[in-house]
């Protein structure tokens, strides 16, 4: 009872489609939801059959795999049918073994879905794209769907369902698909649908289809499904199985079982039938254009004519339980129209389906007059009547024609009467509408017009019509044309020129033609607006515009090319000029006045307005009459500023001048003129000394005739003499030659000198002065002298020539070897060394570097670097750029700038296997150092150390000044990069707090000069090394045994780790230290000072443990030899045996001393890397001489207690010696080819060392495994018989 409960609930979502395969045959699949969404067989129904069409049988269509049923749109439904936002597809389906396609929808290639089948695991496969999220092929589990199996197969429910951006699959009532998306699916309006597939390029699938539905309800499929068993057979009788489980249920057959016969050429019993459409029973479905037969299990069967043909019979008779009927059709219009049509004759209707619309002779179907409908017109209610005044329409109120004469259809509703017509709605009758008045267009009665025939007229208020303004025309205005339009400047007319009043104001009726413009007013023509004439300036009688006038209003006036009117010249007015006379005369003297006295502007050239009336002549101009013309004003002489004659001035135009008798104009006592006195200062004063003067300073007579005339200007006295404040001359004192008083003198007798003190006496100065205090004190020196100890000497570069400083050159020359290394010789030896950075070396289009050696001070030496070959003539300049450079013998460099042509030269290129081996070096170091120092935890470190060693000697080489390949400097600095502990330094210290590293080593590689950043790495590895003495002093408390503990272990570490760790690092402590010390402090602030000054002092503590280890060494050791050789002193091998324990000390002291040796060459390597880059072979030969001394010792002493040991020390101090050796050729002026070889053999040479020295490590670990293994054992039967004497007590207690 709930079930049913449950199914009656969920039926209330609307079905969409349904259709019922069982029961329906024919071309067009009805649509029993009642919704019309009818389907098609194949692609077309009408006139033909079609490849695709399905094969109808008694269990159903059957599909085979190119046959599909194509839902709306298709031929017979013209609309889309669109899926909802909830939506469920449900299907009947009995598939044979095959895979393949069931239905599909798609839009494009975002937006489509499909149900297939997989026959390779019996599932059911949904493909569901929403807006463009795509998870691929949804599957269920296996044999959810399985299929037929020799001709038997198995109905299955399959159920698609979408609801909130979910995907559901069903199988029967099991939910075996469920997915959700991010976007949801919105159906479109076009797509392609189709039960079945016509996809060519997918699997055909065979199937049958009892049922098709679609719902937009969730649950729907429930109501075709039935969970219990049934034992009723839908289908022929014997069809079915015994019973199936779950049942079909059939919206009309009921509830059952459906055959399982899977061979489409059977009918459900089994039976083979021959067809064309399908197979029921032995007899087959037929039909063709006239008549159908089809073979029924149902008189209620639906049988269909195809397409457009109609049934005209249906006969059932009934065979036994099979019923056969008959449908005889005829063929319709080609929209269904025909209620009935003629039997045998193509689209004729006999009688119509719409009931106002009878078939015409013609066999068509058209509604009756005053009726309309949408074709086709194929319901009863096709046909509907018209508004009333229509006599025909196509919509309920727009009329085709009209009921009454003389109207005609509103675009809106019923009709209108046509122009020239009145009439009162409705207009129903023919006669509705009646003639207007001849001048009427349309009129409510017969007099008054609404509109005119006449286009440009109105309606009159009694009768017919009038030409609107600026028209005119004679009665009967019956023309459309009958009111013409007046000129364009009339309000009104008479005709077409003569205006009777004018459209713009301020205008007037032309006696010719239009209007014109009324005084004081302007306008442009045509006047055809209101304001087109405009009131003038009030100046103007006439203008064009507002503000320029054409005449004046005032006489003597003109118009202003401005605004308004101007006075004519020898007038003048008060603003406005709106009267005739405001323009006044005047005064006679005036070209131009403000007032009749006040000129402006005068008539006479050269004059002037005066204050109080006319005008009068310029400075240096006179007259003799009044001003009144041009010439009235007549010039003066050339220096008059006034006169009363032309020659005769009264006044001159120069200062400090004077009249003469004649009216002449000269200077006064005490000025003179060089030209004539035509300007203001034409006057020039004299020497104060001058009475009279024609120069200045020269006088020609002296105010004071004690005074002479001097020469340089002015008046003075004799030489010995000075002027006193009397201006009387006085003798000078006897040193003076002359003198500016009694005690000051300005020049002095012979050789002496005036001193820089008040007194002004002249004295002898010292050689060199140019003043001084006395005879030996020097207070200021000439050019090039610098005062010292209060004399003068030269300055630096120059030398004392006749008590003169000259400069003093030295020179410098330049040659150049084959290998283009550049020699520069100076003459003299250089007081101050250069630097690289002193040289500027240009080579044109070459890439280069270069570095510079120092020979001695009077030879440098700059070595190219190139990285291409250097073809013939190639040019290069040199200049030296530091500004002053002094010799030894305090002379100056005269020549710094050097030219010259380079040697063809082929340069060394980076050969590929070594490229590919220093990309490689630095994992092959740390792997080949890591695994010895791993090795060395089971045997002897010593193999380990020695690796350690060779890789520190070469890769520290490219911190010199030697011109190595770039191959070489790259292979060394990178077997270096060993160690793979990160400095934690850079947290504690500021990379920047010295000055960057010296140029060799930042070329080597090093960032900073920061002695604890660039020692961090060894730091950390020390630090912890500390951390670890707790636990091992721990460790020493456990006992083994009864008799072993870990004594040893502690006093071992406390001692030879720390010592193994100096030995190791000692190296890179003494580098790190003078890169330190060779840089400059740069961070002085208070917040880094202490740090600063800890790291220093630290720095200079290393520093000297560096220098002094060797001697220390040697010393120590020398003094406690006995102690060394007695093995039983367990208290010093404990503290120093790393030291000594690898050795055998048995041929003296000497034979002890490897350490010594070892430290002092590192010594010497470290001094010789850092301060000895200006002097290469010097640098170079110490390397070679303390390696050679190192083999030579080996050899002679061979001082290790193990030969592997001793074969791999012994290597690595030949490899060094052999790579110092190979360095040393590149320092020779050697062919490429021979370096290229050497470069080869440098990097051949060191890989095998580390190779032997890497065997040998690996030859001590299986020592060390070996005697460990011996111990275990040793140690377990030890144990063992040890058990066995306890048990053995045991027993005898």
């Amino acid at each position: 009872m709930s079930r049913v409960i449950f199914i009656l609930f969920l039926v209330s979502g609307r079905l969409l489609l349904e259709y019922r395969l069982g029961s329906n045959y024919g071309p067009v699949i009805t649509d029993f939801s009642g919704d019309n969404n009818h389907g098609v067989s194949g692609f077309h129904y009408k006139n033909y059959e079609s490849p695709y069409d399905v094969f109808y049988t008694d269990r159903g269509a059957f599909f085979s795999g190119i046959s599909f049923i194509k839902p709306p749109y298709n031929d017979k439904v013209r609309s889309y049918f669109t899926l909802p936002s909830t939506f469920s597809i449900t299907m009947w389906v009995l598939p044979q073994n095959s895979e393949g396609t069931l239905m599909y929808r798609f839009y494009n290639s975002n937006h489509y879905f499909y149900i297939q089948r997989s026959s390779a695991e019996n599932c059911l496969r949904i493909r569901f794209v929403a807006n463009k999220e795509d998870p691929g092929d949804l599957d269920s589990s296996q044999n959810t769907f399985p299929h037929s199996n020799i001709n038997a197969g198995t109905w299955t429910l399959i159920t698609l369902i979408y609801k909130e951006n979910t995907v559901l699959g069903y199988c029967n009532e099991q939910l075996c698909i469920n997915h959700s998306y991010n976007n949801p699916y919105i159906d479109k309006n076009t797509y392609w649908f189709y039960i079945g597939s016509d996809y060519t390029s997918w699997p055909d699938m065979n199937f049958f289809l009892w049922l098709f539905a679609i719902s937009d309800n969730e649950f729907d499929y429930l109501n075709y499904i039935s969970s219990f068993s049934s034992e009723i057979c839908l289908t022929k009788s014997g069809s079915c199985l015994s019973s199936c489980n779950p049942a079909i249920i059939d919206p009309y057959k009921g509830t059952g079982c459906v055959s399982v016969n899977t061979d489409e050429y059977q009918e459900s019993g089994g039976n083979s039938c021959f067809y064309n459409k399908g197979c029921m029973s032995s007899s087959n479905i037929q039909y063709d254009f006239h008549h159908e037969t089809f073979t029924l299990l149902n008189s209620n069967d639906n049988c269909v004519c195809p397409g457009n043909q109609i049934r005209i019979t249906l006969a059932c008779t009934n065979d036994t339980t099979i019923y056969s009927s008959v449908v005889s059709c005829c063929y319709s219009d080609s929209n269904d129209q025909c209620n009935t049509c003629v039997d045998t004759t193509y689209y004729l209707c006999l009688t119509c389906a719409a009931s106002k619309a009878p078939a015409n002779s013609n066999y068509t179907c058209n509604c009756n007059s005053g009726y309309y409908g949408s074709l086709p017109l194929s319901t009863v209610s096709s046909c509907n009547a018209c508004y009333e005044e229509c006599s025909t329409c196509n919509q309920d109120l727009k009329c085709l024609t009209c009921k009454s004469s003389n109207a005609y259809p509103d675009s809106i509703k019923g009709c209108n009467c046509k122009p020239g017509y009145y009439g009162a709605a409705p207009l129903i009758f023919s006669n509705s509408c009646q003639p207007c008045h001849e001048e009427c267009q349309t009129c409510e009665n017969n007099l008054l017009c609404l509109t005119c025939k006449s286009e440009n007229s109105s309606p009159k208020l009694i009768q017919g019509c009038k030409c609107d303004d600026m028209y005119y025309g004679n009665s009967p205005l019956i023309y459309s044309n009958s009111c013409q339009p007046c000129y364009e400047e009339c309000e009104t007319c008479i005709n077409d020129s003569q205006c009777l009043t004018c459209k713009s104001l301020n205008a007037y009726v032309d006696s010719n033609k239009g209007c014109k413009c009324n005084s004081r007013y302007y306008g442009i023509s045509p006047y055809i607006e209101v304001d087109s004439c405009l009131e003038c300036y009030q100046e103007c009688s006439a203008c064009n515009d507002s503000s320029k006038c054409t005449t004046c209003i005032s006489l003597n006036a003109h118009a202003d090319t401005e605004i308004g009117c101007k006075c004519d010249i020898g007038y003048y007015g008060i603003a406005p000029l709106n009267s005739i006379s405001s323009c006044k005369k005047c005064y006679d003297d005036c070209y131009n006045c403000t007032s009749e006295f006040n000129c402006v502007e005068c008539i006479s050239s050269n004059s002037h307005p005066d204050f109080e009336i006319g005008c009068i002549c310029n400075d240096g101009y006179y007259n003799t009459s009044s001003l009144i013309h041009e010439d009235s004003c007549i010039k003066c002489y050339e220096e008059c500023s006034e006169c009363v004659e032309k020659s005769k001035c009264t006044k001159c135009i120069s200062k400090n001048t004077e009249l003469n008798l004649d009216g002449n104009c000269m200077c006064i006592q005490g000025y003179y003129n060089e030209t004539s006195l035509k300007s203001v200062n034409s006057c020039k004063k004299c020497h104060e000394d001058c009475l009279t003067c024609n120069s200045y300073p020269l006088c020609i007579i002296c105010k004071d005739n004690n005074f002479i005339i001097s020469k340089q200007g002015g008046c003075e006295c004799n030489a010995g003499l000075f002027k006193n404040l009397d201006n009387l001359c006085e003798p000078c004192n006897d040193t003076c030659k002359t003198c500016e008083s009694r005690i000051k003198c300005l020049e002095c007798k012979d050789n002496l000198s005036i001193p820089s003190d008040i007194t002004s006496y002249c004295i002898k100065c010292p050689d060199l002065c140019s003043g001084c205090k006395s005879n030996y004190e020097c207070v200021s020196c000439i050019e090039n002298a610098t005062l010292k100890n209060n004399l003068c000497f030269c300055d630096k570069g120059y030398t004392n020539s006749s008590s003169s400083c000259v400069i003093k050159y030295f020179t410098a020359s330049m040659s150049i070897s084959s290998k283009n290394n550049i020699k520069i010789n100076f003459s003299e030896p250089l007081a101050n060394s250069l630097i690289q950075d002193d040289f500027l070396l240009e080579i044109l289009n070459i890439t280069f570097s270069f570095s510079l050696y120092i020979s001695n001070p009077s030879s440098y030496l700059l070595i190219p670097k190139f990285t291409e070959n250097i073809p013939i003539n190639t040019k290069f300049s040199i200049k030296i750029i530091k500004n002053q450079i002094f010799s030894t013998k305090d002379s100056q460099l005269e020549n710094k700038d050097f030219e010259g042509v380079l040697n063809e030269l082929e340069v060394i290129v980076l050969n590929p296997n070594i490229q590919v081996i220093v990309e490689t070096s630095k994992a092959s170091s740390q792997i080949a150092v890591s695994s010895s120092l791993g090795m060395s935890i089971t045997s002897n470190p010593a193999a380990a150390w020695a690796m350690i060693n060779t890789i520190q000697l070469i890769t520290y080489l490219p911190l010199n000044n030697n011109p190595l390949t770039a191959g070489i400097k790259k292979f060394c600095v990178s077997i270096g990069k060993y160690n793979i502990v990160p400095s934690p330094m850079h947290a504690f210290f500021n990379a920047n707090s010295s000055s960057e590293p010296y140029s060799e080593a930042k070329i080597y590689g090093f960032k900073t000069s920061v002695f604890w950043i660039n020692f961090g790495p060894s730091t950390v590895i020390l630090v912890v090394s500390i951390l670890l003495i707790p636990y091992i002093y721990l460790a020493s408390k456990i006992k083994m045994s009864e008799k072993m503990k870990f004594d040893k272990l502690l006093s071992s570490y406390k001692y030879g780790f720390f010592l193994r760790f100096w030995i190791q690092s000692y190296l890179d402590v003494g580098f790190f230290s003078l890169i330190q010390l060779k840089s400059t402090i740069l961070i002085a602030s208070e917040g880094y000072f202490n740090q600063f000054t800890a790291m220093l002092g630290m720095v200079i503590f290393i520093k000297f443990l560096t220098v002094s280890t060797p001697p220390l060494l040697f010393i120590s050791s020398f003094m406690s030899f006995s102690r060394l050789k007695d093995e039983n002193d367990i208290d010093y091998h404990k503290k120093f045996g790393s030291l000594f324990s690898e050795f055998k000390i048995n041929k003296g002291f000497i034979s002890s001393q490897y350490y010594t040796l070892y430290f002092t060459k590192r010594l010497f390597f470290i001094v010789a890397q850092v301060f000895l880059n200006n002097a290469p072979f010097v640098q170079a030969g110490l390397n070679l001489t303390f390696s050679l001394i190192s083999v030579v010792f080996l050899l002679y002493y061979q001082p290790y207690k193990e030969t592997h040991i001793f074969v791999s020390s012994l290597s690595g101090e030949i490899c060094v010696l052999i790579v110092f050796s190979l360095a040393f050729c590149f320092l020779c002026d050697l062919p490429i080819r021979i370096l290229s070889k050497v470069e080869s053999a440098f990097v051949t040479i060191v890989l095998v060392t580390l190779g032997i020295q890497f065997i040998v490590a690996t030859y001590e670990l299986i020592i060390g495994l070996k005697k460990m293994y011996s111990k275990i054992n040793e140690h377990t039967l030890k144990l063992s018989n040890i058990n066995q004497v306890k048990k053995n007590n045991a027993v005898t207690s």
